[in-house]
């Protein structure tokens, strides 16, 4: 009796509610919806995401549960490219040296829809791309990227500051093997990575591609803008048969630059448009762009064909190949150089890579007469790492 008597004092003494209380939570453990009843908590979550082969780092999407307070993320990362290299060139004597060909450090943040990131790279020699260093032949320090920006409706994202240019970024993030080689219109100088100037960015919904223009000085991130005229560059990325999920990777590039560079406003135009195939595993590639005005040769029309191919045929084993043409004076039908690069390699762990390349290089006989030493060949060991690191979480009233 007295145990009955207790028992009944305790349901007396439990607050109203706590027996339909217990009955939701049993239900929702067997369905599984527990947590829509709990009150969100602010939460901090850090993980890495690894990133090897982009122009700059990709961005990666928030995943903090409901809550009330306001989201934020420090997004740091690397980005180091070291390689030995043994060069024959056509007619002269063998040379070999170690390259510093990347050496990046980054930081970017979100809070809500403000967006920016601070990126510095390692530059050999100290002219006038260096902002401090010291004098003679050194590896410097300079801004790469240093911009701020605002993303709205998950669609629409504008940058302000020295920012990445829209076309070489996308065309790198498709090769996915920049330590191998450079896109193309790297490797010739034709355009600028970043630059002092705005982007505005269209997110195409479903992943359908992407639409942006830009507005920049010119002459690159490198040196000041040597004239009034400025860079405006439209770039449209597409995933046209994206309704068909086999399809989707397929990738249609088209960009048009319109500029001027040097202190006699020389034409700086590009007209490039590039079509690939764009799977983690495998990829393929082909693109031309026409070229108006080379160097300070505004009056000069040229065309570069690009094509590569890279293949994980199996897990960690990668192989890629590159061709690039640049026919330098399309009026005279000469001055044509094609440089010829092939690859094979391994993924060592999620963050570090290693080649072994080589690279031929032909070129006609008014190309070597205007650049000797260009004919020839280059034997590569490239050591690749790469490092991004995503800290995320909210902010409570």
């Amino acid at each position: 009796m007295k145990r009955v008597l207790l028992v009944l004092c305790l349901v007396l003494a439990m607050p109203p509610g706590a027996w339909a209380q217990g009955e939701l939570e049993s239900e929702s453990e067997v369905e599984g919806e527990g947590e829509h009843d709990v009150e969100p908590q602010p939460t901090e979550s850090y993980r890495f995401a690894w990133a090897p082969g982009g122009e700059s780092p990709r961005d990666a999407d928030l995943d903090l549960p409901p809550s009330r307070g306001t989201p934020w993320a420090f997004e740091p990362g690397m980005h180091v490219i070291g390689e030995y290299a043994l060069t024959v060139p056509d007619g002269s004597d063998w040379f070999h040296e170690f390259r510093l060909p990347r050496a990046w450090a980054w930081l970017g943040f979100r809070f809500e829809g403000v967006r920016g990131r601070v990126l510095v790279e390692g530059a050999q020699g100290s002219g006038a791309g260096s902002l401090f260093g010291v004098a003679g032949d050194s590896v410097v320090v300079r801004f790469r990227e240093a911009w701020v920006g605002y993303r709205a409706f998950d669609l629409f994202e504008l940058r302000a500051g020295l920012v990445p240019t829209l076309t070489p970024s996308a065309l790198t993030q498709l090769w996915q093997m920049r330590a191998v080689s450079q896109d193309g219109l790297r490797q010739f100088d034709l355009v600028a990575p970043a630059d002092l100037g705005a982007t505005l960015a269209f997110d195409i919904p479903d992943g359908w591609g992407r639409i942006a223009v830009a507005y920049y000085n010119g002459d690159g991130y490198t040196s000041r803008e040597l004239n009034r005229g400025k860079t405006l560059e439209t770039f449209v990325q597409l995933h046209p048969l994206r309704f068909v999920s086999e399809l989707a990777p397929l990738t249609l590039t088209l960009a048009y630059q319109n500029g001027s560079v040097g202190t006699g406003a020389a034409r700086a135009d590009r007209f490039i448009g590039s079509l690939a195939w764009d799977d983690p595993r495998w990829g393929i590639g082909a693109q031309a762009s026409w070229i108006g005005g080379i160097a300070d040769r505004g009056d000069r029309e040229g065309l570069l064909l690009d094509g590569w191919a890279r293949v994980e045929p199996i897990e960690r084993l990668l192989i890629a190949v590159r061709a690039t043409s640049f026919l330098r004076n399309l009026a005279g039908g000469q001055d044509r150089i094609t440089v010829l690069t092939g690859a094979i390699g391994a993924r060592v762990a999620d963050p570090l890579r290693a080649f072994l390349a080589f690279d031929g290089r032909l070129a006609d006989d008014v190309a070597q007469s205007t650049d000797p030493g260009t004919r020839g060949w280059t034997l590569r060991v490239v050591v690749e790492g790469v490092l991004a690191g995503h800290f995320e979480g909210v902010v409570t009233p």
